[in-house]
C-alpha cells in the first residue's frame, strides 16, 4: 500500500477543506512571493520574528495560502519549493496561521480516552471521509509558562507543514488538521492496526517468523524512508521503534515528526522541548556539541543515520540500546565511544552496518542511500557487491571462510579483520569504508581499482603477497592478504630491543639490515614502474621469517601512467611527517620515485628513534619546516654513513635524491661491513657523496640509468 492509496496527492488544486480557498491574491505573481520569501530566510534578524521586507499580501492567512500553493506545485523546482516551505513555516510562526488546505471539516472522535500517549501528545480514535483515523492532540497544559507553550505550537506547526509534504511509500501519510474536534487543533492520521514495529516485531517472533533477511527487509524499508527524507532536506530527528508503524500489508511507515527540521534551516527556526530524541537513541554530538565543534545540540542528517544503527540494535536485540543503564550512564558511555556488545545472531555485514552507522565522528558514518545499498544486499544476497570495472576477475578470492566480529584496526579509511581460508591459513581483510570526509565514493573505487590491481601485478619477498578480493565476507568488496603474526615494523623494532637486548652495536645492524630491506622492495617497485606514494612505519609490517613486508597501496600508482587518477594522499596531521615539500606545495600532487626516496628517509629516522621525523614540532607546523629546507635531527646511535645518505634523501631538490638502487649499495655496504653502522665519525668531504666503506651516495642527476 503506497501513501497515494491512503492519502490524495498534495497538489495545488486538491484540498481536504469544504470550502473553497479564499480570494483576494489580486495580482501578486510568484515572483513576487518567492523574492519575499528569500528577502525572510536571508535576513539576520529572522530569529527575532522581524520581517525585514514589506510582504506582496498583507493578509497573512490570504499569504499563507499563496505560499502553500507554490510549495504544492510540482512544476517549480524541488529547491525553490523547500525554499518555500521554510518561509510557510517562519509564516506560521509569526501569525500563527496555517494554510487552509490543512484544515479538514467532518472529523469525528470516538475514544473518551486516549489510546496512547507520547511524551508531549495523546491519540485518540477517529473517524473522517468513512476512515478509521488517529488523532494526534498536544498536551498543553494552561499552567505552563508561555514560553513552553510557545515552542508546543511552533512544534505543533513545523510537524504539520513538513509532514503533509513528505509522500513516500515508507512515511505515514498526513491527512491534515481538525480544528472542532478538541478545544485545540490535533493532526489527523491513518489509523494502524498493527501499532509500532515494537509490538509488531514481538508478535513475528512469538510465531518464529523472524530471519534475518525478514529483518533486513524491515530496517530496508525504514532506510528507505529516511532516505526519502533527507533527499527532500528534511532531517527526522526522532527516530526509533516507538515512531515506526505498521501498515496493514506488514510494510513500514516512519511517523512522528516532532522533531523534524528542514536540514538547511537556521537555528531560529528550531524550537523543540523534546531536547534532541529518544535519550537511548541520540548521536554524542547531541549531548556534548562543543566536544564536536558545534554551537548547538541541533539534530542533523548523521544524527539520524546514528539513531538509525540504534534502531537496528533495538530491533535485532528486542530492546533498545544500553537498556539496563541509567541516562546518566548512557551519556558517560556515548561520549567515551562505547557502544552495546555485538550480539550473536547479526551477521558481519549487518554489524558493520551498524559500527559504521553509529560511528562517533559524524562524518565517518553512512547516509541513509548507502544503508539502504548495503541492507539491498542483505536482502537479494544475488544482488553483486559494488566491484569497481577493471579488477581481473582471477583475482577474485572465494576462499575466505570465516571473519573476526570485530576489527582488528580502523584506519583513517579502512577497517582490517583477521580472518581465515579455507585451509586454515589466517588472513588480514582490509574493507575500505564507503565514507569519508575528504573521498566520495567515486574516488574509494578508484583508490581500490588500484590498491587491487597493483597488488596483483607483482610479486617480492619484501612485499606483502595479495591473495585476492573478497566479495561476499562484508557489505563491500575486500582485499585479502596474508596475516603476519609479528605485526607492524615499529611494534617489531621495540619488542625486540626489549626481549633480545641488543647492545649498542648489535641494534643498529639490526635496524639497518630492515632498513637494507625496505630499500630492496622500493627498488623493486620502482624497477616496475610502481611509485609507492605513502611509505612509513605504519605501512611496513613483519611476517614470521623477521623480514618485512611493504604493504599498503591504496596511494600507489604507475609512473608512466597517463591517466587522470591521482591517488589521494594524507598530507594533514602527522602524515605529513613523511611528504616530500614537493607533495606539500601543490593542492593534488602526484607521487613520484624521488617522494617515495624522501619518504625513506623520515622511515629511517622513525626506525632509529621510534618516533615520527620532527618529533618536536606541533603537527600542523611540520608543512612550514619542510618547505622552509629544515630536516630531522640525526638520532644518536645513528652512523655518520647512513646519516648521509639520509641526508641526501631528504634534499630539498627531487633531482639531488638518489635512486632506490643507490640506495641499497650503499646499505649493502653498511651491513656488510658491521662495525661501520655505529662508527662516531665526521662524514666525509662532501655531504652529497658522504658513504660508509666507500659505497656511492649519488644525486639524483649522477644516478641516471643506475635502476637495476
Amino acid at each position: 500500500m503506497t501513501s497515494c492509496d491512503l492519502a490524495p496527492p498534495i497538489t495545488s488544486s486538491t484540498s481536504h477543506n469544504d470550502t473553497p480557498l479564499p480570494s483576494g491574491l489580486g495580482g501578486t505573481g510568484d515572483s513576487q512571493i518567492i523574492h519575499w520569501a528569500d528577502g525572510l530566510l536571508s535576513s539576520e534578524s529572522m530569529s527575532s520574528g522581524a520581517v525585514v521586507l514589506d510582504p506582496p499580501i498583507e493578509d497573512p492567512q490570504i499569504l499563507a495560502d499563496a505560499v502553500w500553493e507554490l510549495v504544492t506545485d510540482d512544476t517549480k523546482p524541488h529547491t525553490t519549493r523547500r525554499k518555500l516551505l521554510r518561509a510557510c513555516i517562519k509564516l506560521a510562526f509569526q501569525h500563527d496561521t496555517l494554510p487552509h488546505a490543512l484544515i479538514l471539516q467532518g472529523v469525528e472522535c470516538t475514544d473518551h480516552e486516549a489510546r496512547g500517549m507520547g511524551g508531549f501528545a495523546d491519540v485518540f480514535d477517529g473517524r473522517y471521509q468513512d476512515m478509521h483515523v488517529a488523532l494526534k492532540r498536544f498536551r498543553v497544559f494552561k499552567t505552563a509558562p508561555k514560553s513552553y507553550r510557545d515552542k508546543i505550537k511552533q512544534q505543533f506547526y513545523r510537524e504539520s507543514l513538513l509532514w503533509r509534504v513528505a509522500e513516500h511509500a515508507h512515511i505515514l501519510p498526513f491527512y491534515g488538521i481538525s480544528e472542532s474536534v478538541f478545544d485545540i487543533p490535533c493532526m489527523v492520521l491513518p489509523w494502524m492496526d498493527n501499532g509500532n514495529i515494537r509490538f509488531y516485531m514481538d508478535t513475528v517472533k512469538e510465531r518464529g517468523e523472524v530471519t534475518e533477511s525478514a529483518m533486513a527487509a524491515m530496517l530496508l524499508q525504514i532506510a528507505l524512508g529516511l532516505s526519502y527524507l533527507h533527499e527532500q532536506g528534511i532531517v527526522h530527528g526522532d527516530l526509533h521503534g516507538g515512531n515506526i508503524l505498521i501498515d496493514e500489508q506488514g510494510n513500514v511507515r516512519l511517523t512522528d515528526f516532532g522533531l523534524s527540521l528542514i536540514s538547511e534551516a537556521t537555528a531560529g527556526q528550531y524550537a523543540s522541548v523534546h531536547g534532541g530524541g529518544a535519550f537511548h537513541f541520540r548521536a554524542p554530538e547531541l549531548f556534548d556539541p562543543e566536544e564536536f565543534g558545534l554551537a548547538e545540540a541541533r539534530p542533523t542528517s548523521a544524527t539520524d543515520m546514528y539513531a538509525f544503527a540504534c534502531t537496528c540494535m533495538e530491533l535485532c536485540t528486542g530492546s533498545q540500546p544500553f537498556a539496563d543503564l541509567g541516562e546518566a550512564q548512557v551519556y558517560q558511555k556515548t561520549l567515551k565511544e562505547e557502544r552495546p556488545p555485538r550480539p550473536d545472531s547479526i551477521s558481519d555485514a549487518m554489524w558493520s552496518l551498524i559500527m559504521s552507522c553509529w560511528a562517533t565522528k559524524p562524518t565517518y558514518r553512512r547516509t541513509a542511500e548507502q544503508a539502504v545499498s548495503v541492507l539491498e544486499r542483505i536482502v537479494s544476497p544475488q544482488v553483486s557487491n559494488w566491484l569497481p570495472d577493471g579488477v581481473p576477475k582471477n583475482l577474485l578470492c572465494s576462499r575466505v571462510r570465516t571473519m573476526e566480529k570485530e576489527a582488528m584496526f580502523r584506519g583513517p579509511l579502512a577497517d582490517f579483520f583477521y580472518g581465515k581460508l579455507d585451509d586454515g591459513q589466517g588472513v588480514t581483510v582490509k574493507y575500505l569504508r564507503p565514507t569519508h570526509e575528504s573521498l566520495s565514493e567515486d574516488q574509494l573505487k578508484a583508490r581500490f581499482l588500484h590498491e587491487s590491481t597493483i597488488g596483483g601485478s607483482f610479486s617480492h619477498k619484501y612485499i606483502l603477497p595479495f591473495i585476492g578480493v573478497a566479495i561476499d565476507v562484508h557489505d563491500g568488496p575486500c582485499l585479502v592478504s596474508p596475516y603476519l603474526t609479528n605485526g607492524k615494523m615499529m611494534k617489531y623494532i621495540r619488542t625486540t630491543q626489549r626481549t633480545r637486548r641488543l647492545d649498542r652495536k648489535q641494534f643498529p645492524a639490526f635496524l639497518n639490515h630492515m632498513l637494507l630491506q625496505i630499500a630492496e622492495a622500493v627498488k623493486y617497485l620502482h624497477n616496475h614502474d610502481v611509485v609507492l606514494g605513502s611509505l612509513r612505519g605504519l605501512n611496513i609490517a613483519v611476517g614470521e621469517d623477521k623480514n618485512i613486508r611493504l604493504m599498503e597501496f591504496g596511494s600507489a600508482s604507475f609512473a608512466s601512467s597517463k591517466d587522470n587518477y591521482v591517488p589521494y594522499l594524507f598530507r594533514d596531521g602527522n602524515a605529513s611527517r613523511w611528504c616530500a615539500p614537493e607533495l606539500l606545495e601543490h593542492t593534488s600532487p602526484r607521487p613520484t620515485f624521488a617522494s617515495d626516496v624522501y619518504a625513506f628517509g623520515c622511515t629511517c629516522i622513525e626506525a632509529y628513534t621510534g618516533e615520527p621525523p620532527f618529533i618536536n614540532v606541533d603537527d600542523d607546523e611540520v608543512p612550514a619546516h619542510v618547505l622552509g629546507g629544515s630536516k630531522p635531527d640525526k638520532p644518536p646511535n645513528m652512523s655518520f654513513a647512513l646519516w648521509g645518505l639520509v641526508s641526501c634523501c631528504l634534499n630539498t631538490s627531487p633531482e639531488s635524491r638518489p635512486h632506490a638502487g643507490d640506495l641499497v649499495r650503499s646499505l649493502k655496504e653498511m651491513v656488510g661491513r658491521q662495525g661501520e653502522a655505529t662508527e662516531e665519525r665526521g662524514p666525509r668531504q662532501g655531504v652529497g657523496r658522504g658513504n660508509g666503506g666507500g659505497g656511492r651516495v649519488l644525486g639524483r642527476g649522477q644516478g641516471r640509468g643506475i635502476k637495476k
